[in-house]
């Protein structure tokens, strides 16, 4: 078994949080971060501090 590249981790984050985005609609940062495990960095979020999927 291989280990992933941090590329690899951050693409599989990111789809993950996107995933939850999609199905679930707007989520606040903590939500996302509560949902996924991820920490904050990995937590994208716009401007007014609400994940979002696009």
């Amino acid at each position: 078994m291989q280990t992933a590249t941090p590329a690899m981790a951050r693409a599989i984050n990111d789809r993950l949080a996107l995933d939850l985005l999609l199905e679930q609609g707007p989520l606040t940062a903590p939500q996302l971060r509560a949902l996924t495990g991820l920490s904050r960095p990995r937590c994208p979020t716009s401007s007014n501090g609400s994940a979002t999927a696009a």
